[in-house]
């Protein structure tokens, strides 16, 4: 492995105890009122992520020798209590332990934190969850992760995906709205972001590897959407896909965008989503950036 991947390992998956909560214990409990809900889940290093929107509302956290967490930012939590439970501080949000009582009370509840959460949401991170929600397997593209920290930095790629017909290839997504100013922009950091999951440009990193089969096998044993794990593997095609919605062809953003691509090394591809379209395209139908007629 590259050494900079050595130092900065890239980790996924939930651990037996937090998985088998999640199937038959309390946390179960959580997990089952956020699917009913329509909030979006997505598991991290032993810990699930639970987004309302674009936007991620709380978590679920595993602990060993302690019962499970939920982590929840106070703005969501009407006087730092859901039900008869009273959070702790702990540095930016409350933390429950996730009894049974509490998971009930979480349930119960959880339509009124939903509702403080869609103060907070934007039309970016809006376009990001129909993305997910279209790209569930049933298309040419299965989106199966979001707002990846991305190790060593404190970036996020939003999406990540994997396409299902032909050779797989493993889709790092910036997904960007008009007006954004950052459109322009968006190549150099998709850039960065495939020198650090393809180091050594001989396909993707072992570590990133693995832990996404792991994640694929964990999200279908919870019911939730995701491909075949046996189609990521180490030294696979990765590719960078620019998402621009909502584009006013009239802007100069997206010829600043084409003229930085064209600088760049590794090839950088564009989608320009249709109003109302959010089925990613397989990658024939992908323009390569900052070249003629892009």
């Amino acid at each position: 492995m590259h050494i900079w991947a050595e130092t900065n390992p890239f980790r996924r998956g939930l651990s037996d105890e937090l998985l088998h909560d999640l199937e038959e214990g309390p946390c179960a409990t959580v997990f089952l009122a956020c699917v009913k809900t329509g909030l979006d889940v997505r598991l991290r290093a032993d810990a699930v992520n639970l987004y309302f929107g674009g936007r991620s509302m709380a978590r679920i956290v595993g602990r060993k020798l302690f019962p499970h967490r939920l982590e929840i930012h106070p703005k969501y939590v009407s006087a730092g209590r859901i039900g008869a439970f009273v959070g702790r501080p702990s540095g930016s949000y409350l933390v429950f332990d996730v009894t049974a009582g509490f998971a009930d009370a979480y349930a119960a509840e959880l339509p009124g934190l939903m509702l403080k959460a869609s103060e907070h949401v934007g039309h970016e991170e809006n376009v990001e969850l129909r993305l997910l929600q279209r790209n569930d397997g049933t298309s040419d593209v299965c989106c199966f992760d979001r707002q990846v920290q991305v190790p060593g930095t404190r970036r996020t790629i939003d999406i990540v995906g994997l396409t299902l017909k032909n050779a797989p290839v493993l889709v790092a997504m910036e997904v960007k709205c008009y007006p954004d100013n950052r459109i322009q922009h968006v190549p150099r950091q998709l850039h960065e972001y495939l020198e650090i999951l393809d180091p050594d440009r001989k396909g993707l990193r072992d570590d990133v590897a693995e832990s996404y089969r792991t994640v694929c096998r964990q999200l279908r044993r919870l019911g939730r959407p995701a491909p075949d794990p046996g189609r990521i593997t180490p030294g696979m095609l990765v590719k960078g896909l620019v998402v621009v919605s909502d584009y006013d062809p009239r802007s100069n953003l997206l010829p600043r965008a084409q003229r930085l691509a064209a600088k760049l090394e590794r090839p950088i591809y564009l989608w320009e989503s249709e109003s109302g379209e959010f089925a990613v395209p397989p990658p024939a139908r992908w323009r390569q950036m900052g070249q003629v007629g892009a």
